[in-house]
């Protein structure tokens, strides 16, 4: 509101007194300390509405940090989580490997230098075959 002064209260005043007269002076000013306590009680009411209205915002936007947090922690406890099993996923993998390839070395025997090398999947030749085949081969 706009501060008033002495010197501008006692000219309104004057002017006041010359226009309604001395008269209606009394009435007036009752009703003028009416108007402006009504007035002040608006404006009372209207700011603690505006105040309640700015406390609930804040009530609400720290019920929505308080949420952003949990969300926060969930996403990264997840992710740990998620870590960890890749974790354990490639440790079984390399295990699997590793025994594979044990196995496989275990199984690899030796070739005899002199002997061509069999396919995998050729059918093995038993000794009685290979006297055959060797005294076909000599004759």
């Amino acid at each position: 509101m706009a501060k008033i002064g002495t010197m501008e209260l006692l000219v309104f005043l004057i002017v006041a007194f010359f226009a309604i007269g001395p008269e209606r002076m009394p009435k007036a000013a009752k009703a003028l300390g009416r108007a402006l306590g009504q007035l002040k009680k608006e404006m009372n009411s209207a700011r603690d509405e505006i105040l309640g209205g700015t406390d609930e915002l804040k009530s609400i936007g720290d019920d929505l940090n308080d949420v952003k947090k949990s969300l926060q922690k969930t996403v990264t406890d997840a992710g740990q989580d998620m870590n960890e099993k890749e974790k354990q996923i490639q440790e079984k993998l390399s295990g699997t490997k590793k025994k594979k390839n044990s196995k496989t070395s275990s199984t690899v025997t030796p070739q005899d230098p002199e002997r061509p090398a069999e396919p995998e999947d050729a059918p093995a030749i038993g000794a009685e075959q290979r006297s055959e085949a060797s005294e076909e081969t000599t004759t």
